[in-house]
């Protein structure tokens, strides 16, 4: 996963957790609160009415809090005997629980909400004995009781009777729902929200790093003078950029050193190599030196002279010191060319495609092009089979790939055959006549035309040269 992709999903990652957690803590906490506040209610009616059970509905009535809609009771002797049950009880609530003091939730058939208590009587003393008292004075007579409420003939009540009280709370079971559904309305609208934020802040953070990959991509290879050019960029963007900067600087001086070395070592072996072969020539002629022998000596000092002639190439290419000539020139005709220059060849050579197709190029640098290519097969292809040259004209470019057999080589990319000197371990042991300048040449001409060029092999082990040539004047691009 990039960078990009995980800021995206810290950012929108830690704002959906903390959505989740403060939405759930939120409904939780409001939850909690209110239906304590609704067993806080119930347990201290409860509570008074166990304390005083025969005055049940003096402790019905009266205000009770905004979220409790109503009371009902039943009060139990130990046998389960019912000593008095409010008219709104309901058949669906228990007439006994297992635990004391602890309120459970009921759901009616019609779907109403209510919180369920059950307590043990606590009878107050001094009112059993009042009651006593007057259940004496009172033995034929029912008296109503000053303050409300019957009291049941004033009847002893066992201290081991249960008083079960329930308090509906529907409509604020419906406040929490819609309580519910607001927070998931905004946790919805805040996770949008992080989504559009997440983007922008990735955006802005990550762009300033994509502007600088795509300078340091854009940087030429064989460029040395190429520097990273970055305007109104964040502080640390910058000072990578001038490290960098500094580090290309560092390698462009040494590229540059190296190449006055090259050239200095090339042109001064020019000259000893000049007189080698006039000596070479005038001992050969005096017949000092057998003829088999001065012919092997002409093909040493033959090769030394074109590796020190591709070497100063190298150096003009690579320091834009080569002059192009642009013009049209028919891509067909130029491999043509350059293959008649291979007529010992053992291959075959079959051109495919658009072959009217014509290159802006430099005629001597793309002969040179060709007949490198041609040269490089010749030595170190390996296995049966034609040389295949396809041609493929696009809307901006012109495709030219280039096939040979090379059963010795895996499938996989070899841009690195561009590189000089650079050789594959079976290629060494097949030829020596190569000096592997060859292929970077190619590839540094192509370079100077604006063009790129790539190196393959297939599954089916065929080595592919392909160069995407524009189709715009190099001369125009320069």
């Amino acid at each position: 996963m990039n960078l990009s992709r995980r800021l995206w999903w810290g950012i929108l990652g830690s704002v959906t957790a903390a959505v989740l957690l403060t939405s759930g803590i939120s409904f939780f906490a409001a939850k909690t609160y209110l239906i304590n506040e609704v067993d806080k209610e119930l347990e201290q009616r409860t509570k008074r009415i166990a304390k005083y059970p025969w005055f049940p509905m003096r402790y019905m009535r009266g205000r009770h809090r905004r979220n409790v809609e109503n009371f009902h009771l039943l009060i139990n002797d130990p046998g389960g005997k019912e000593i008095f049950k409010s008219e709104a009880w309901l058949e669906d609530f228990p007439v006994q629980l297992t635990n004391d003091s602890q309120a459970i939730d009921i759901i009616s058939k019609d779907q109403r909400y209510f919180r369920l208590i059950q307590l043990p009587v606590n009878l107050d003393p001094e009112w059993q004995k009042h009651i006593a008292d007057r259940q004496k004075e009172n033995k034929e007579e029912k008296k109503e009781d000053e303050r409300g409420g019957r009291d049941h003939d004033f009847k002893p009540i066992d201290p081991k009777s249960k008083v079960l009280m329930a308090a509906e709370y529907t409509g604020l079971r419906g406040d929490l729902n819609s309580l519910r559904n607001l927070l998931i309305i905004v946790a919805s609208a805040v996770l949008v929200s992080a989504l559009f934020i997440a983007k922008k802040l990735r955006d802005g953070l990550i762009s300033p790093v994509q502007n600088l990959v795509k300078e340091i991509d854009d940087l030429h290879t064989h460029d040395v003078d190429a520097r990273i050019e970055l305007e109104k960029q964040p502080e640390e963007i910058e000072q990578i950029s001038s490290t960098l900067n500094g580090l290309l600087s560092r390698l462009a001086d040494n590229r540059k050193r190296e190449r006055r070395t090259i050239g200095d070592i090339a042109h001064e072996l020019r000259t000893p190599l000049a007189a080698v072969r006039s000596e070479l020539e005038f001992a050969s002629n005096a017949g000092d030196i057998p003829a088999e022998r001065s012919q092997f000596l002409t093909e040493q000092i033959n090769a030394l002279q074109q590796r020190v002639d591709s070497l100063l190439l190298l150096m003009r290419l690579e320091s834009h010191q080569e002059d192009l000539h642009i013009q049209e020139i028919s891509i067909a005709e130029l491999v043509s060319d350059a293959w008649a220059q291979f007529p010992s060849s053992n291959r075959a050579l079959e051109i495919t495609g658009d072959e009217s197709a014509e290159l802006h190029c430099d005629q001597r640098l793309m002969a040179m092009v060709f007949e490198n290519i041609f040269s490089n097969i010749q030595s170190y292809a390996h296995g049966d089979g034609a040389v295949h040259v396809s041609l493929t004209e696009a809307a901006d470019h012109i495709l030219l790939r280039i096939s040979n057999p090379a059963s010795n080589l895996d499938p996989g990319h070899y841009d690195q055959a561009f590189s000089p000197f650079w050789r594959h371990d079976l290629a060494r042991n097949q030829s020596e006549s190569h000096h592997g300048l060859g292929l970077a040449i190619v590839e540094r001409i192509i370079t100077l035309h604006q063009a790129q060029a790539r190196a393959s092999v297939d599954d089916a082990h065929l080595f592919h040269l392909e160069i995407s040539w524009p189709k715009t004047s190099a001369s125009d691009e320069r």
